[in-house]
C-alpha cells in the first residue's frame, strides 16, 4: 500500500505538468507519440525493430492526428485515521498518534520530491437503488454485417454511426455505481463498477474527473495490461455500434484517425501510458438493471503503461464526450478511506447533491473545457484568514490561474505566494512540535513518535459564494513511515494555477452540476 501511494506522490508531479502542458496548448501529435512510446519499449525489451514515426502498428499504415490527450491520472490518497479520531476545539484540531494501520510492515521511502518505490507497476490515470436513468428503450436487435479491419472481423451492432443521438439522452432519475478503492488490485485509484454491452459485462472502471473519455479494454487484444475481469469483446454484444469517419462524434476526438471508414481514437497520459482502439457507442448498465443508451466509449485494442486491475476509465471531466455531458446529468462522489476497506457511492441524477450541501459557483475556462474551476477567495489556519490577494486564485481571461477541483491529483498544490501564507501558518501555530525535516515532495514535518496526541490548527477553505469545507486533521497532516513520522500534507507549484487534490476531498461529498454551474461540498457523507 504504502508503494502505490509513494508511486502516486511522484506521478502527482507528471499531472500537475501535464495540466499545465495542457493550459498552454501543448502537445504531441500521434507520431510524436508513437516515437516515444515506441523507444522507451525498445530500450525496455532490447527490441530491434525499426520505428517508423506517425505509423502505429495499432492502425497499419494509418495515421492519427491531433494535438492533445487526456493526462494522467493519479487517484487517491491515503487516509491514515483508521481507528482514530480528530476532533476540533476553539482552532485547534487534535490529532490521536500511533502507528497508521496503512503502513503496516512497510516504510516508505523517498527524498528530494521523490517518492521511491520498489515494486510500483499500477495505475490509470477511478445504492443499489435502482429508481431511475434513462428510458426502457426496446434495443435494436438488427445485426449488422461483418468488417475487416486490423484486428480482424467485428460483428456491430448497426454498423458505423454518421450522425449519432447520443446527446440525446438524460438521466431522468438517479443511479449509483459502487466506489472502491483499488489497493487490492494493486492500483492507487478509486474504481467504480457497471455493466458494458448487450448482455451487460460488469468490469471495474478507474473514476476521473480530469479526463472526458471513458473507455475499455477490448478484444482482440494487441497489447492489453492484466485487468481483474474479462477484456470486453464487442462482437459478443448486440448494442455495439461503430463511430463512422464522418460523423460528428468522431470530429469531437482530440486525436482521432480514420480506417475502413471507422472512427479511430487515442488518449496519451502524463506518465506516457496510452490507450488507441475503435470509438464507438455501447450501452452502460449501472446496478441491477438501470441503462443508458448509446454512450460513446473507447474500445481500447493497444493500451499499455501505468495501468493496473480496472477495465478502464470512466471520464468525468466537463469536456463533451464526458459521461455527465453526454448523459446531461449532475453526480459527485465521496473518497472513503480506502485502507480500511471501506465503500462509498458514485450517484448520477437527482440527490447527486445531499441536503446539508454548501455550494459555490463552477467558473469556465474559455481556453480547456475538461477541469472543473471553482473560486476560491481564502484560507484561514487556527480561525485566522490568511492574507493572500485573491488575484492569486484568479481565473483570468486568457484562461490561465484559477483553481480546479480534481479526483485525479493526490495532494493540493497551490500557487507560491498562497502555498508559502499556509505553510508559514501552520509552522507558526506548530512552533512546539519536533520537526523532522522533509519527505517527499512534503517540505514540513514532524517527528511526533512516542507522543499519544498533539493539537494542531484546524486548516479551512473559503470558497467563493460562501461555502467553506472545514479539514479534518487527517485530510493534512498525514503519516509517511511507521516511526512517527507526519507531514503537512499540502504542496507548492510555480505553475499559475492551485489543484484542490483529493486528499483533501475526503470525508466530503463532492457534487459537480455543470447545468446549474456550481460545486457542492457535504461533509460526513460517505
Amino acid at each position: 500500500e504504502v508503494e502505490v501511494f509513494a508511486e502516486r506522490l511522484r506521478r502527482d508531479e507528471e499531472r500537475v505538468k501535464q495540466i499545465y502542458a495542457r493550459m498552454e496548448r501543448k502537445g504531441t501529435t500521434m507520431g510524436d507519440h508513437e516515437k516515444k512510446t515506441r523507444r522507451r519499449r525498445k530500450k525496455k525489451e532490447a527490441r530491434e525493430e525499426e520505428v517508423v514515426i506517425g505509423t502505429s502498428s495499432y492502425h497499419a499504415e494509418k495515421q492519427m492526428e491531433g494535438k492533445d490527450g487526456e493526462e494522467d491520472v493519479v487517484i487517491g490518497t491515503p487516509s491514515y485515521h483508521a481507528e482514530k479520531q480528530m476532533e476540533g476545539r476553539d482552532g485547534e484540531e487534535d490529532v490521536v498518534i500511533g502507528t497508521p494501520t496503512y503502513h503496516a510492515e512497510k516504510q516508505m521511502e523517498g527524498r528530494d520530491g521523490e517518492a521511491m518505490a520498489k515494486k510500483s507497476k499500477s495505475k490509470i490515470r477511478s445504492r443499489s437503488r435502482s429508481s431511475y436513468a434513462d428510458s426502457k428503450e426496446e434495443e435494436d436487435e438488427e445485426e449488422g454485417g461483418m468488417r475487416t479491419g486490423p484486428y480482424g472481423g467485428h460483428r456491430e451492432g448497426r454498423g458505423p454511426a454518421r450522425n449519432s443521438s447520443y446527446s440525446e439522452k438524460k438521466v431522468a432519475g438517479f443511479i449509483t455505481g459502487p466506489l472502491i478503492s483499488g489497493l487490492n488490485q494493486g492500483s492507487g485509484e478509486y474504481f467504480t463498477r457497471f455493466g458494458l454491452g448487450t448482455p451487460p459485462r460488469f468490469s471495474y472502471f478507474v473514476m476521473d474527473t480530469g479526463s472526458d473519455l471513458s473507455w475499455t479494454q477490448c478484444q482482440p487484444c494487441q497489447r492489453c495490461y492484466n485487468q481483474s475481469d474479462p477484456y470486453f469483446n464487442p462482437s459478443a454484444s448486440s448494442s455495439y455500434q461503430s463511430v463512422g469517419c464522418g460523423a460528428s462524434l468522431c470530429s469531437q476526438l482530440l486525436v482521432k484517425g480514420c480506417q475502413a471508414n471507422m472512427c479511430l481514437y487515442q488518449v496519451s497520459y502524463g506518465d506516457g501510458s496510452f490507450t488507441v482502439g475503435d470509438f464507438a457507442l455501447e450501452k452502460f448498465t449501472f446496478g441491477k438493471g438501470t441503462v443508458v443508451l448509446k454512450v460513446a466509449i473507447g474500445c481500447g485494442h493497444d493500451n499499455e503503461g501505468l495501468f493496473q486491475g480496472a477495465a478502464g476509465l470512466l471520464g468525468l471531466g466537463n469536456g463533451k464526450l464526458s459521461f455527465p455531458t453526454q448523459t446531461k446529468t449532475q453526480f459527485s462522489y465521496c473518497l472513503a478511506d480506502r485502507f480500511q476497506g471501506g465503500s462509498s457511492e458514485l450517484i448520477f441524477g437527482r440527490g447527486a447533491a445531499p441536503r446539508g450541501s454548501v455550494f459555490t459557483p463552477m467558473l469556465k475556462n474559455p481556453k480547456l473545457s475538461t477541469f472543473y474551476y471553482v473560486g476560491l477567495d481564502g484560507i484561514s489556519v487556527g480561525g485566522q484568514l490568511l492574507q493572500i490577494p485573491r488575484s492569486v486564485f484568479a481565473l483570468q481571461s486568457d484562461g490561465s490561474g484559477g483553481v480546479i477541483v480534481d479526483s485525479g491529483t493526490s495532494i493540493t498544490r497551490l500557487t507560491a505566494p498562497a502555498y508559502v501564507a499556509l505553510r508559514d501558518a501552520f509552522v507558526a501555530a506548530t512552533s512546539d512540535l519536533p520537526s523532522a525535516g522533509s519527505v517527499s515532495l512534503f517540505d514540513t514535518c514532524y517527528a511526533l513518535g512516542g507522543m499519544t496526541s498533539v493539537s494542531v490548527p484546524t486548516v479551512d477553505f473559503h470558497y467563493a459564494g460562501q461555502a467553506v469545507t472545514k479539514l479534518p486533521a487527517a485530510n493534512y497532516l498525514i503519516p509517511v513511515d511507521t516511526t512517527g513520522t507526519f507531514c503537512f500534507a499540502f504542496a507548492g507549484t510555480n505553475a499559475a494555477f492551485s489543484i484542490i487534490g483529493n486528499m483533501q476531498q475526503q470525508g466530503y461529498r463532492v457534487s459537480f452540476n455543470s447545468a446549474a454551474a456550481r460545486v457542492g461540498f457535504a461533509p460526513n457523507q460517505c
